[in-house]
């Protein structure tokens, strides 16, 4: 393992950065602290923030996430106590999960750090943070993008930072906010967190979609597709996941369009199967030609006592816009939803603030915002 320099010090404790060993195959594995010490941080986080742990992935789901693809690399870096011998992990007090695509974006980094409540403020953040900025140099990165959740979204006026794009705000005295502002880091974006208390019967989704059905007319028609059958649509899938990379609202982020094609799509559609979730997929095909010109995607952990799901992407092709395919697809994937998997009763997604159309979807159909998530970039220089 890698030390660095000593990161902070705060009631007594000092704290040194290692590099985490590989992602070890079990969650039996020796060389599993650094990982369960970090997640463990992370849904600490997610209740401080936002009063649940339905986003925290636990430690088996956390490990399938992290490992390593043809497509992403990643490290983990950890803040560990000092003066202990064989680090364990209640002895991670802090972490940086940094992250880089091997096939596109190849100046690009993705860093998210996460410290201690209690040792806050002693710069272990800005140790974790040097440390991911100086290994992403290193990978021939020249700028780096992070998230961080807010809630609630503070009302516009004095104290608030606005996103460069009008629309979405967070509060300028937010400690995260002002490290990365102290840090060189740029507001470039603010989505919108909502949540959607699944309703109890498809009348409602069921509704929607057969007016959007009729705005759209005969020319379209949705499709469902799981895991199995989406195998047979993998090269009409590849171009809707590569549009879908470019074609939402990316204010001033440096995100070049995506790579994907059949096998990079039956392998993401495998990774649900790996980390325990279940893929459900309504695309609208243009029936005149047999397109596929729109999908929707729900991300639903695979045990039936789960009462909380993830809606993932969702993307009308420009060309193809104005029909109302949008509320198609989302109301008729939450319409199955709703008959198949009654025991969902969350939803979370998250949109561009800017993408009013979406939005517009997504209050209709009965969700509402619970947070913000800030974008931020930072130009790492030449490299």
């Amino acid at each position: 393992m890698d030390r660095a320099a000593v990161g902070g010090q705060a009631d007594g404790v000092t704290t040194t950065v290692l590099e985490a060993p590989p992602v070890p195959p079990s969650p039996d594995h020796p060389d599993v602290w650094a990982y369960a010490g970090y997640n463990r941080l992370t849904r600490d986080l997610e209740v401080e923030l936002l009063g649940h742990s339905d986003r925290w992935a636990p430690l088996p789901i956390s490990l399938a996430f992290l490992t390593d693809s043809d497509w992403q690399r990643s490290i983990l870096l950890v803040a560990v106590r000092d003066g202990v011998a064989e680090p364990g992990a209640d002895d991670v007090v802090g972490a940086a999960e940094v992250r880089i695509p091997l096939r596109d974006n190849l100046r690009t980094g993705h860093v998210f750090v996460v410290v201690d409540e209690r040792v806050r403020g002693a710069g272990i953040g800005t140790a974790l943070l040097e440390r991911a900025e100086a290994w992403l140099r290193a990978q021939g990165r020249d700028h780096v993008i992070g998230w961080s959740t807010v809630a609630p979204e503070p009302e516009p006026g004095p104290g608030t930072l606005e996103a460069p794009t009008g629309a979405g705000r967070v509060p300028s005295d937010d400690p995260t906010v002002a490290f990365l502002l102290g840090r060189g880091y740029r507001l470039e974006q603010v989505a919108r967190a909502s949540q959607l208390d699944v309703p109890r019967d498809a009348d409602e989704p069921r509704r929607h979609a057969a007016l959007a059905a009729a705005a759209a007319g005969a020319d379209y028609r949705v499709l469902h597709l799981d895991a199995a059958a989406a195998q047979d649509h993998l090269d009409a899938l590849a171009r809707l996941h590569t549009r879908m990379s470019t074609d939402v609202p990316l204010a001033d982020l440096r995100v070049e369009e995506e790579v994907w094609d059949a096998e990079r799509v039956a392998e993401y559609v495998a990774d649900y199967e790996r980390s325990w979730q279940e893929m459900r997929l309504a695309v609208v095909e243009h029936v005149p030609t047999g397109e596929l010109v729109a999908y929707t995607e729900l991300q639903i952990p695979a045990f039936p006592e789960i009462e909380f799901g993830f809606q993932r992407d969702t993307l009308v092709l420009r060309e193809h816009r104005g029909h109302r395919l949008g509320m198609l697809a989302k109301a008729a994937n939450l319409e199955l939803l709703v008959r198949e998997r009654p025991c969902v009763r969350r939803i979370h997604t998250q949109n561009a603030s800017e993408n009013e159309h979406m939005l517009a979807i997504n209050v209709a159909l009965g969700f509402r915002t619970v947070a913000v998530q800030a974008g931020w970039q930072k130009g790492l220089g030449a490299v």
